[in-house]
């Protein structure tokens, strides 16, 4: 293969790549969302909500 060829058959599997770490906004939010909930204390150290949230990432982990 030629040197061009071969530079864009990088940049292509490269820039796949990249893509492919690219992080999901939507369920980040949905994920935050769920750990400021009043069901979850608000993350708060009070009401157990620090643990509750610590159970919550456990279980998505």
């Amino acid at each position: 293969m030629r040197i061009l060829e071969k530079l864009i058959l990088f940049s292509l599997i490269f820039l796949s790549e990249f893509h492919s770490l690219a992080q999901d906004t939507a369920y980040a939010r949905r994920v935050i969302n769920k750990l400021c909930a009043k069901e979850l204390a608000g993350r708060g150290y009070v009401a157990d909500g620090d643990k509750l949230a610590a159970q919550y990432i456990a279980k998505r982990i």
